[in-house]
């Protein structure tokens, strides 16, 4: 199913102001918000949500037919309609809401279609929210991974308990974009699943391999100068040196 961004747009604005209202006053509640007056402010929160939600609608309609989804944000959202759609991809992939429990749905952002369908296998298959992310960096010792915003919040803890993980997560001003907060935090260490689809010659390949989680030092953590409130999950490089 490929559904313009507008169509998420006016979902969203068709949301009943009591249900946003309560989404937000969830947030206040149950995570830490930093606004800045700037990229940050009560009423950007509220036209995230409202993509949240709009989003969530249209995927409970059509939910026979929903394993997975992708939201292109750059630029009709971020900088057109003028807020990150972070709120998407940080709780479409995790069991809890504003309205209570949900169902998990993987989800990705940027249209990438490669990387919807990976984490739908890696969630399929284990039963575990997936997070999905970039390569922010890379040195001998780790990989960081890191997504523009936001990614499943259950990585905020890795724990069965939804709301232990809310209160490890910071929303605070975006870096690019408009406007919008980013779903922070640093995922702690734990053994992971790494994978993703490619397609090489008009034949699909699936690359994984398995690994551990670790800590981002600090000296590394200062090297972040982009995107720092991002959320972050550190693995060992599986690579020889």
């Amino acid at each position: 199913i490929i559904l313009d961004q507008y169509v998420v747009i006016k979902e969203g604005e068709s949301i009943e102001d009591e249900k946003v209202d309560a989404f937000y006053n969830w947030l206040m509640k149950n995570t830490h918000v930093k606004f800045d007056n700037k990229t940050l402010t009560p009423e950007v929160l509220k036209k995230q949500i409202r993509l949240y939600l709009g989003a969530k609608k249209i995927v409970e309609e059509r939910k026979e037919r929903v394993r997975g989804i992708s939201i292109k944000c750059q630029p009709e959202l971020s900088e057109v309609y003028g807020v990150t759609a972070c709120t998407i991809p940080a709780f479409f992939p995790f069991n809890q809401d504003a309205f209570g429990e949900k169902p998990i749905i993987p989800a990705t952002c940027e249209g990438d279609i490669k990387g919807t369908i990976s984490s739908a296998l890696l969630y399929y298959l284990s039963g575990k929210p997936p997070l999905f992310g970039d390569i922010k960096y890379v040195d001998d010792e780790i990989v960081i991974i890191a997504n523009c915003g936001a990614s499943s919040l259950y990585y905020a803890r890795l724990s069965d308990d939804a709301y232990e993980n809310l209160r490890a997560v910071t929303i605070q001003g975006q870096c690019q974009g408009k406007s919008g907060g980013a779903l922070t935090y640093r995922t702690p260490p734990a053994e992971f699943t790494v994978a993703r689809l490619i397609g090489r010659n008009g034949k699909y390949y699936l690359l994984y391999f398995f690994t551990e989680g670790v800590e981002i030092p600090e000296e590394i953590e200062r090297k972040l100068k982009w995107g720092k409130q991002w959320p972050h999950t550190a693995i060992k490089n599986p690579l020889d040196s």
